[in-house]
């Protein structure tokens, strides 16, 4: 076993060095199944952050088309303008 990995060091030797001091890397890390399986993971989130954005937006659409919703809120924001004081409003 010794003599067998005794044998493998010149060659680890010049891969290292081809790498290192050539650039000519032996080992591509892109072209690894865990860069595959992290770019796969990257594609399904950001496809499950758009379709929650899509979700959202349309129950804010939704919820902006209800009738009186619109009055409700300018009558609360009125309210809350007259019981504010003069120096409120004044900010």
């Amino acid at each position: 076993m010794l003599a067998r990995a005794m044998r493998e060091i010149p060659k680890l030797t010049a891969a290292v060095v081809g790498a290192d001091v050539q650039g000519d890397p032996s080992y591509d890390v892109s072209k690894t199944g865990a860069a595959d399986a992290v770019r796969d993971a990257g594609q399904q989130a950001k496809k499950t952050a758009r379709r929650a954005n899509t979700r959202v937006r349309g129950t804010a659409r939704r919820a902006r088309k209800v009738p009186g919703i619109a009055r409700a809120e300018g009558q609360i924001k009125g309210a809350a303008a007259l019981r504010a004081g003069p120096a409120d409003r004044a900010l």
